[in-house]
């Protein structure tokens, strides 16, 4: 197996093949939100060709209210393998639906295992990575325009020490300044356990790393990042540190890096996700696995958990099948509530949309059916200024593989 293949594999990784195992087996508040009769909407579907297949990474919203997103695959089905490398996509509010890049793998990148939606900058312009593919062929970090002006950022890996394999969203502090993660490489290369880099430095240059995970410290992280209004940044591992179930970490704007918290599997969580942090510095997060092990297959179903500044863990929900499994990212609306989706479990086995209080308080608002009404969502939500929420899922037509070439969702929740 080449290179590329075996790191194309590893950064599917572990993920990838959970999520289809359960695919497969069916602010404060401190009052309990009640919702009643949500509207549920399919704006899009794709149809695995020019279009694209496999929104998988969500979408990213502007102040106009179109939505961009990526896909994983199609596009032009001449390209990687027959499968197609995808493309970045833009729906108006009146949904128009248009492609504004199609990858080609060399030299913009494939994003086959890329979770992560596209961020944007002070212009409008947006950034996001191709976790393969590119000239070093093992991903890419790239801009475009809303208009479809596309450029490569930076191909990893271009010098010794680089990352392998960028999967989440960037993350652009408020100087300005462009964070990422990659799943492998540092040091060891195709053996390392992944790299936390500065995007911006590549201007300058020199190399981008500003941290390599040894394994101790953490390995192979996973998830969207966030900062605080300090300009420290913070996420998680999939695996590695003390128990090798990954670890919170923090890292201040100088570089300097901690382990804020090591995760032991059961009952707090196995590989963590993405993160988001409160105007007090507490991180609040997802793990794809671990809990109760007895409600998910080997490792339980994830739970949502809280961090403080200081390194303390409280479990505030651990999630048990019926009512999801697999959590996605978190988002804060608007009164302090958290809301997010979960990939697996529900009522229909096909994934859920939840809100949980800053203390614990969980309620299931919604379960994904799957089909032609879609399903098992990768990525989180967005909200506009009227509490609509979009996303992203798999389902509709059957022509991309078995479960479907996805959609673009709303939801309404009453």
């Amino acid at each position: 197996m080449s290179d590329r293949k075996q790191l194309s594999s590893a950064i599917s990784g572990s993920r990838r093949l959970m999520v289809v195992a359960f695919a497969a087996m069916m602010v404060l508040t401190l009052a309990v939100p009640t919702f009643s009769a949500p509207t549920y909407t399919i704006l899009y579907t794709f149809q695995g060709q020019a279009d694209g297949g496999f929104p998988n990474s969500g979408v990213y919203r502007d102040a106009a209210g179109n939505l961009y997103g990526i896909t994983n695959t199609a596009g032009n089905r001449s390209d990687c393998n027959g499968y197609g490398c995808g493309t970045i996509y833009k729906l108006t509010p009146n949904n128009e639906f248009s492609v504004l890049h199609t990858f080609t793998n060399v030299p913009d990148g494939w994003p086959n295992a890329t979770w992560g939606s596209m961020i944007p900058d002070a212009a409008g312009n947006l950034f996001g990575v191709a976790s393969i593919g590119g000239i070093g062929n093992n991903g890419t970090a790239f801009s475009i325009t809303p208009g479809g002006n596309f450029s490569v950022l930076h191909s990893f890996p271009t010098g010794e020490g680089d990352g392998l394999g960028p999967q989440y969203s960037l993350l652009r502090n408020k100087n300005g300044l462009i964070y990422g993660t990659t799943f492998g490489g540092g040091p060891d290369g195709l053996n390392g356990y992944g790299t936390i880099f500065l995007l911006t430095k590549a201007t300058l240059g020199g190399g981008i790393v500003l941290h390599s995970f040894t394994g101790g410290d953490g390995a192979n992280p996973q998830g969207a990042i966030a900062s605080d209004s300090a300009g420290n940044i913070y996420g998680t591992t999939g695996s590695g540190g003390t128990s090798g179930c990954g670890v919170v970490w923090k890292m201040n704007s100088s570089g300097l890096y901690k382990v804020l918290y090591h995760f032991k599997c059961a009952p707090d969580g196995y590989m963590g996700g993405s993160v988001v942090v409160d105007a007090q510095g507490n991180v609040y997060g997802g793990t794809y696995e671990g809990g109760d092990p007895q409600s998910c297959p080997a490792f339980g179903c994830g739970i949502i958990f809280k961090v403080t500044p200081d390194g303390q863990e409280t479990i505030l929900h651990t999630f048990r099948d019926k009512e999801g499994a697999v959590p996605n990212e978190l988002m804060f609306d608007s009164k302090g509530l958290l809301w997010g989706t979960t990939a697996g479990g529900g009522t229909f086995g096909r994934g859920t949309i939840f809100t949980i209080t800053t203390d614990g308080v969980y309620t299931d608002v919604y379960n994904f059916q799957g089909g032609m009404n879609g399903g098992v969502p990768y990525a989180g939500l967005v909200q506009d200024s009227q509490g609509n929420f979009y996303g992203t899922v798999g389902g509709g037509i059957v022509n991309c593989i078995q479960s479907g070439c996805g959609m673009v969702f709303k939801f309404t929740p009453q």
